[in-house]
């Protein structure tokens, strides 16, 4: 046989041998228990929400197999303080256990994405959704939205604090508005239906600020009442909850001419 014939036969059989060989390669099987591993490893040793706010309790929820390797891998923990990503060496982190959500997307092993609460972006530190959210000039068009403010009324002999639906025309950031609102008391209707207000009349908004999930409200000492604990902490509900309404409230620090204030 031609040594020319021979050499292209050997060359062709080393070139199926060696295609055999690289798509065996290509073959590499990804387990969600590997994803789950490197997930967690990453959260570990890189989230700074997790590091930076005393995080807790990290235990995996469920695991979504994408194929070709692509995992969502969604892991619960707990921090130790309010907020997220690294904390500012000026920042006062509001220590209040706060439970958080997070989803590492991991492709062949390898961590490519990292979300807490569907909010803030652990491997680049900007918030996902809402990126001004924890900033204090925050403003929208002036609309008309229907918001939730609270007020006192009595049910079965004993007051509670319980929700009445407004529609209000909205200038500056929600929750300032709404504070507005509610410290201009119930309408004559909503008197009528039983409603009240616990806060004293006169009393003013000095300022409001949102930050790393706390909102801040300053007031006027007319808030200040003359009676007792339950009076106290009926307007401190009413302010909170009101608050609170908003998602991405998760605590409300309560200020009386910029002094903690409203103690039982």
């Amino acid at each position: 046989m031609d040594k020319k014939i021979i050499i292209g036969i050997v060359v062709i059989a080393l070139v199926l041998i060696a295609g055999a060989f690289l798509g065996e390669v290509d073959e590499v099987i990804y387990s969600s228990e590997e994803a789950e591993s490197v997930a967690e490893q990453w959260i570990l040793e890189n989230s700074p929400t997790y590091l930076e706010r005393g995080g807790g309790n990290l235990t995996h929820a469920t695991t979504h197999n994408l194929g070709e390797g692509l995992f969502e891998v969604i892991f619960d923990f707990e921090a130790s303080f309010a907020g997220y990503g690294e904390v500012d060496e000026d920042e006062m982190a509001a220590q209040v256990i706060t439970p958080h959500t997070v989803m590492v997307t991991v492709d062949k092993n390898q961590v490519v994405k990292v979300v807490t609460d569907e909010a803030f972006d652990e491997m680049t530190g900007d918030f996902v959704e809402d990126e001004d959210v924890d900033e204090n000039d925050r403003q929208t068009e002036t609309q008309t939205i229907p918001l939730e403010l609270y007020f006192v009324r009595v049910s079965e002999g004993a007051e509670e604090v319980v929700s009445v639906s407004r529609d209000l025309e909205i200038e500056t950031i929600e929750e300032e508005a709404v504070i507005e609102a509610l410290l201009k008391g119930v309408t004559s209707q909503e008197e009528e239906q039983g409603y009240s207000t616990s806060i004293p009349e006169g009393t003013e908004l000095l300022s409001y600020s949102f930050e790393d999930g706390v909102a801040t409200v300053d007031f006027s000492s007319d808030i200040e009442p003359g009676g007792g604990s339950a009076w106290v902490m009926a307007i401190r509900d009413q302010i909170t909850k009101t608050l609170m309404q908003f998602e991405f409230v998760e605590e409300v620090v309560i200020l009386v001419e910029g002094e903690e204030g409203l103690q039982p």
